[in-house]
C-alpha cells in the first residue's frame, strides 16, 4: 500500500511510487502461531531435528537457503579488477585485516554461519538439515549459537522444543546477533552496526528507531524475487554493484522537497513521528541540495559520524600479540573507555567513538586483494579499494569506515598469510600455541598456499561504506562542515570547494572587485556630501580648470 505524505503536494508521490514498485516489502508480521503446530509440540534432540520439522511445512526453504551467500559464504563468479577471468569469492576464501580469514578456522568462525557443524572441509553444504533455521528466526531471544564441535546448539538454552515453537520473522536482534559482532566482537568490523541500534532513538537512526519508522533489516534488504535471498553488497567480500541497496531506491535521485511515499500504514505513521516539525525547505533550498545529491551520496550529509554511542575498532596490530601473564594465560588490557586495547591472542587495538568518516569517490565497485596475490610490502596494501572518480559520471563522494591493520605475511613469497588461529593446543593454532611460524605453516597448507617458513608483518587498509545510523534531518551536516577552511572533504580530488579551496586568480579577481566596489561606494558618498553642501559645482569648475592646464 502506497500512501503519499502531505508535504509539498505534487506529482512527486507518483514518481516515488514507481520507484518503490521494484523494492522489497518491509518485514511482515507472522501469519502463524507456531505454538499451535502439533509437529512442534514434542521434544527435539538437537538443532537439525528442529530443521527437519521446519522443512515439513516450508518445503522450498532448504533449497532456497542452499543457493544463498549467507549459506555458502561465497558469491557468484565475477570479474575482479586486475585479475584474469572470473573468481568466486566470499568470506570463505578471502582474507581481511581484522580476524584475517576463515580457512582452517571454520570451527570458530562458523559461530556466525547459518548452519550446524561446519568445522572443516568435510561439511556438507548440500544437506538441508544442516541449515540452522533458528539463527535467523528465533523469536525467544534465548538462542545463542556455539562454535562447531559443541553439539551445534545453544549456550543459554537447550530446550529445543521451546525454541521450535518460538520462531518468527527475522528482527534486528536476530540479524544483529552476527552482524553487530562481525570480526570477533561488537563494533569490530562495522562502525555503523552495533547493539545500540536495538533501542535506537531517531537521533541515532531514523529508520530503525522505535520513535522513527521502526524498520527491521529486512525492510530494506529483503528480496521478493527469490525466497531467502537478500539485497545488498558488502565491499569487504564483493567487487561489483549488482544488488546494491541505495537510498535512491526509496527516496529517488532528487529527494529534497518531494513527497514521501510509504509502503504501509506503519511506515506512514512512523515517518510522521520524525517529520513533524521538521524544517520546511524552500524551492531554492531543495534545488541546491538536490544539485549536491548528483555527486554526493545521501549518507555523506545524513551520517555525520558513525559509532555514535558504542566504540568501533579502527586498527588491529597482530604483530604485538603474544604477551602472557606469569601463569601462561594471555594478557588483557583496557583503554580509558573500557574497550579492550590489548589481547595476548590477538594483539593491540585502537578504538574510536563518534568517528568522522573517511570520504572517497565510489561508483559502487571495488578492487580486491585475492588470497595468494603478491604485493609490495614497502607500501600499505589496500585490500578493497573503492573504485571511481570525479570524471566517470557514475561516482559519488561516499563516507567510509577506514580500518588499519598490521598482519602476518610471507616476506619471501610476498603474500599475506592465512594463519591457523583457533583449535586445540598442539594443532598449530596461534591462540593456543603462540607460535606464528607453526600457525602460518598449518594455515597456509590448509589453504593450498606456499609458505617460505618466514613470517613478517605488513600494513593494510580496508574500507566499509557507512549506510546505517542515518541521523534525523536537522542533525546532518551543515554547509560549514564542508565549505570552510576545516572542511571534512579536504583531500577529496576533483572538486573545487568554495570556502576551503583557493585560487590565486579567483582571489585576485574577487579582492579587486571588492576594492573597486568599495571605492565606488566611497566616491558616490563623497559626491553626495559635496552636493548637499553646494560644493559640487565648485568641484566641477576646479576639475575643468585642472584639465586645461
Amino acid at each position: 500500500m502506497l500512501i503519499s505524505s502531505s508535504r509539498n503536494g505534487g506529482t512527486a508521490a507518483i514518481v516515488a511510487a514507481v520507484l518503490l514498485a521494484v523494492l522489497s516489502a518491509p518485514a511482515r508480521a507472522t501469519t502463524a502461531d507456531h505454538h499451535q503446530f502439533a509437529a512442534l509440540k514434542k521434544k527435539f534432540a538437537d538443532g537439525p531435528a528442529v530443521t527437519r520439522a521446519c522443512l515439513e511445512c516450508h518445503t522450498k526453504a532448504g533449497e532456497q537457503i542452499l543457493e544463498t551467500s549467507h549459506w555458502n559464504w561465497l558469491g557468484e563468479a565475477v570479474e575482479v579488477p586486475g585479475h584474469v577471468g572470473k573468481h568466486r569469492m566470499g568470506k570463505a576464501n578471502l582474507l581481511n585485516n581484522f580476524c584475517i580469514g576463515v580457512q582452517s578456522n571454520e570451527a570458530s568462525c562458523a559461530k556466525c554461519h547459518i548452519g550446524y557443524g561446519w568445522k572443516d572441509r568435510t561439511f556438507d553444504f548440500k544437506k538441508q538439515t544442516n541449515v540452522d533455521c533458528l539463527s535467523c528466526h528465533d523469536g525467544t531471544g534465548d538462542y545463542v549459537k556455539k562454535p562447531a564441535g559443541h553439539g551445534g546448539g545453544a549456550e543459554a538454552a537447550v530446550d529445543w522444543g521451546k525454541l521450535a515453537v518460538g520462531v518468527g520473522p527475522t528482527s534486528l536482534r536476530t540479524c544483529g546477533s552476527c552482524h553487530f559482532a562481525g570480526g570477533g566482537g561488537e563494533g569490530v568490523k562495522h562502525g555503523d552496526l552495533d547493539p545500540s541500534l536495538l533501542e535506537a532513538k531517531k537521533t541515532l537512526d531514523v529508520h530503525m528507531a522505535k520513535d522513527g519508522v521502526g524498520f527491521t533489516c529486512a525492510s530494506c534488504h529483503r528480496d521478493e524475487e527469490a525466497g531467502h535471498r537478500l539485497k545488498g553488497r558488502a565491499p569487504s567480500v564483493s567487487v561489483d554493484s549488482k544488488n546494491l541497496v541505495t537510498c535512491a531506491q526509496c527516496h529517488g535521485d532528487a529527494p529534497h522537497g518531494h513527497d514521501f511515499a510509504f509502503r504501509s500504514e506503519k511506515e506512514r505513521e512512523g515517518a510522521g513521528r520524525f517529520t513533524a516539525g521538521a524544517e520546511k525547505l524552500s524551492p531554492w533550498q531543495s534545488l541546491r541540495r538536490n544539485w549536491h545529491a548528483r555527486r554526493v551520496a545521501c549518507q555523506t550529509c545524513h551520517i555525520p559520524a558513525f559509532a555514535r554511542e558504542n566504540a568501533t575498532k579502527l586498527s588491529w596490530d597482530w604483530s604485538k600479540a603474544g604477551r602472557r601473564l606469569p601463569d601462561g594465560r594471555p594478557l588483557t588490557e583496557y583503554d580509558d573507555e573500557g574497550n579492550i586495547s590489548y589481547l595476548g591472542i590477538k594483539g593491540a587495538f585502537v578504538w574510536g567513538k563518534n568517528v568522522v568518516p573517511a570520504y572517497r569517490w565510489w561508483n559502487g565497485t571495488s578492487g580486491r586483494y585475492l588470497t595468494g596475490d603478491r604485493f609490495d610490502p614497502a607500501k600499505t596494501l589496500v585490500m578493497n579499494p573503492p573504485l571511481g572518480g570525479p570524471g566517470d559520471g557514475a561516482s559519488k563522494i561516499w563516507p567510509f569506515k577506514l580500518h588499519e591493520g598490521n598482519q602476518p605475511y610471507d616476506p619471501v613469497n610476498k603474500i599475506l598469510i592465512q594463519p591457523k588461529l583457533s583449535g586445540e593446543k598442539g594443532s598449530g593454532a596461534y591462540w593456543e600455541d603462540f607460535d606464528w611460524n607453526k600457525s602460518a605453516r598449518v594455515g597456509m597448507k590448509y589453504a593450498g598456499l606456499p609458505f617460505s617458513g618466514q613470517v613478517g608483518f605488513a600494513r593494510t587498509e580496508m574500507y566499509w561504506p557507512v549506510s546505517h545510523m542515518v541521523a534525523q534531518g536537522d542533525r546532518g551536516l551543515s554547509c560549514a562542515d564542508c565549505h570552510s577552511r576545516t572542511s571534512r572533504l579536504a583531500g577529496v580530488p576533483g572538486i573545487y570547494m568554495p570556502g576551503y579551496d583557493r585560487s590565486a586568480v579567483l582571489d585576485f579577481l574577487g579582492w579587486a572587485s571588492a576594492l573597486l566596489s568599495l571605492l565606488g561606494v566611497l566616491g558616490h558618498g563623497f559626491l553626495r556630501w559635496l552636493a548637499e553642501r553646494g560644493q559640487f559645482e565648485k568641484l566641477l569648475v576646479w576639475l575643468n580648470k585642472w584639465g586645461k592646464r
